[in-house]
């Protein structure tokens, strides 16, 4: 179709969203106060990609789902804190 293009969604998903930028925007949006346990390149992209399909998620299915991503174990309190004013 395209033959000189090789670029996938992924790639240029990446491309709109540098990881340098979204460590950056978290700082100066106070998502992330300090880099302890949640990443905020992986705490956005699991938020943008996990919904697909199904529309409703529940918070802990999506603290799952960067406990995997992420390769870590979140308290409780560390995820939902994120989502609280």
């Amino acid at each position: 179709m395209f033959p000189h293009s090789h670029s996938t969604l992924e790639d240029s998903l990446r491309e709109m969203f540098p990881e340098e930028w979204l460590r950056q925007t978290a700082k100066e949006t106070g998502l992330i106060k300090r880099e302890r346990k949640i990443d905020p390149v992986v705490i956005f992209w699991v938020l943008t990609l996990s919904f697909g399909v199904r529309l409703q998620r529940t918070l802990a299915s999506l603290k799952r789902d960067y406990e995997k991503e992420a390769n870590k174990t979140l308290s409780d309190s560390s995820w939902y804190y994120r989502f609280t004013p």
